[in-house]
């Protein structure tokens, strides 16, 4: 992108129009995200969906398999708890998943 100084008019309103795409992209998938998790949540609640059990993360193989808000997991040596509805990426993804503490020993 050039300096703006050097934009002419009708690239400064190219910008201005991407920006204003993006910005309203951004606030419609965060609603989206939060209605999303809503209805996941819901389906929890009425037993429409099980609740996952403490255990080995697993790839959910459909979006009805998808983990939910409060699920904990373990992976790779890590207790990970999903901090959205309809979670399919792995714990790693600190943008859905938190540090829910330690993996309990073996007994």
């Amino acid at each position: 992108m050039p300096p703006i100084e050097d934009m002419t008019p009708e690239e400064i309103q190219e910008w201005m129009d991407a920006l204003e795409k993006e910005m309203l992209r951004r606030q419609n998938l965060a609603l989206f995200q939060e209605k999303q998790t809503e209805l996941h949540e819901q389906f929890r609640n009425n037993g429409m969906l099980p609740k996952a059990d403490f255990g080995e993360w697993e790839k959910p193989e459909e979006s009805v398999d998808a983990y939910g808000v409060g699920d904990v997991v373990t992976r790779n040596g890590k207790v990970r708890r999903a901090k959205a509805g309809m979670v399919v990426c792995e714990p790693s993804c600190d943008e859905h998943w938190e540090d829910a503490g330690e993996e309990p020993e073996d007994e």
